[in-house]
């Protein structure tokens, strides 16, 4: 409109005017101001195609490039999003995110706390490649397992805190950086305990059934029954039963030391007796149930191995009483314990009141009466002492007890030598720390060193 109105008035001065010239610059100048301001105008749209909304920003996205891949900081979790070139996929997070400012942003995903803890979880997961049935690294697996095992013994051998363990692998690892074996023990204090409570310190219920009189470990603390299972006698049971005022560690000191007079007196009668003597065989007839099942015809075999018990005018007196017990219902009452079952033969009457059983229930009732000695067995409870000290005084009972039946487990060997056996290494598997869980409720209980 400008530009119209400067011509209008240009074609009404003369040619040569001295307004001609100023007309034409006025006209030059009102061009230079409408392209300027049609540029201003084509800046100012909107992304909508909307002129003059010049408040709003355009958007600007980066595309994703898959050399990022590549990059030492993204390898393993940086990989193409589904969602389009403007966006990443976080294999760790499970994750696509847009790509506003190219690395920047998956730089500043990198460094947060969420991604750090789900790359962490996810580095520790196997996967099924790296599994010894499909890798073929079983004695790798093995030879680790067994590695564990003879570490918990060296510790429980040599009395050494449970806390040393945390530095160990790491120092095998840095003497033997080679070593696929050095590589992959991963024992810390949890693991460490739970194979001593669970595995070298495991109890063995059928010792007793498996193994000869003359080789049973009477000594061991693996092989004997909790406090609360040991019988001290009706009596006894109920004192402890009704004083109320008798406290709780006085009681386990009374049956330590009940347990303590059992262990000594079954070492006195182990090292009085031959137990590989057929004389022991024999006496199996004081048991009632052979006496029931009528398996064992005479005891003749037995008054030979015993002659000072029977004179021998009483020899087939005995005998005799032996066959009438064999048809008398007496049998059909049952006892708890073989003394019991000869206390009530000796007991039984006849119809005019005379015993039934008088040479044959003294003949068993000496038989009953084994030698026994009173000494104490301090052995083990210096290796009690030895562990539990004041710098060790968070040591629980439950692995206390592990660290002793480790050591029982060694006997004449030590941790590098002893026989590892199989049944060992298939319970090196995660249910140790679930027993462990379950028992204490604290898997990391037994963090026993405190100052």
């Amino acid at each position: 409109m400008l530009q119209q109105s400067l011509r209008w008035w240009l074609n009404l001065v003369p040619a040569f005017g001295p307004f001609k010239l100023k007309f034409q610059a006025c006209i030059a100048l009102s061009s230079i101001i409408s392209d300027d301001r049609d540029l201003q105008g084509k800046l100012s749209m909107s992304s909508s195609g909307i002129p003059g909304d010049a408040g709003k920003k355009m958007k600007c996205h980066k595309k994703y490039s898959s050399e990022w891949e590549d990059e030492p900081e993204f390898h393993g979790w940086l990989k193409a999003s589904s969602k389009g070139s403007s966006y990443y996929f976080c294999s760790a997070c499970k994750a696509h995110l847009s790509l506003n400012a190219g690395k920047v942003d998956i730089r500043r995903h990198a460094v947060g706390k969420k991604h750090t803890k789900n790359l962490t979880m996810a580095s520790g997961q196997r996967s099924v490649l790296d599994l010894p049935s499909v890798s073929g690294n079983q004695s790798i697996e093995r030879q680790v397992k067994e590695g564990e095992i003879r570490l918990a013994s060296f510790i429980c051998e040599h009395d050494i805190p449970i806390r040393v363990v945390d530095h160990i692998p790491q120092l095998l690892h840095a003497i033997c950086p080679d070593s696929q074996i050095a590589k992959n023990m991963k024992c810390g204090r949890t693991k460490l305990t739970s194979v001593v409570n669970n595995v070298t310190g495991k109890q063995n219920d059928k010792y007793l059934e498996k193994t000869p009189l003359s080789k049973i470990a009477l000594s061991d603390p693996r092989k004997l029954k909790p406090l609360t299972s040991i019988y001290l006698g009706a009596k006894v049971g109920m004192t402890l039963s009704q004083q109320h005022n008798i406290p709780p560690h006085a009681i386990k000191e009374f049956k330590q030391n009940c347990l303590a007079f059992y262990i000594e007196g079954a070492t006195q009668i182990r090292t009085r007796f031959a137990f590989n003597d057929v004389s022991f065989k024999q006496l199996e007839a004081l048991d009632p149930r052979v006496v029931k099942d009528k398996s064992l015809p005479s005891l003749a075999p037995l008054m030979s191995s015993f002659p000072t018990l029977v004179n021998d005018n009483d020899i087939q007196n005995v005998d005799n009483e032996w066959q009438l017990l064999r048809q008398t219902e007496l049998v059909n009452e049952g006892c708890s314990t073989p003394l019991k079952f000869w206390l009530l033969v000796r007991d039984a009457k006849s119809g005019n009141g005379d015993p039934m059983f008088p040479n044959l229930s003294r003949l068993m009732l000496n038989l009953l009466c084994l030698p026994h000695s009173s000494a104490t067995v301090e052995r083990v409870f210096s290796a009690v002492n030895r562990q539990k000290t004041k710098l060790r005084n968070r040591l629980s009972i439950k692995t206390l007890s592990g660290i002793l039946h480790t050591k029982r487990l060694l006997e004449d060997k030590s941790c590098f030598n002893f026989p590892i056996s199989t049944k060992m290494v298939h319970m090196m598997q995660s249910e140790i720390y679930k027993k462990e869980c379950a028992a204490t409720g604290n898997a990391d209980d037994s963090d026993e060193d405190v100052v």
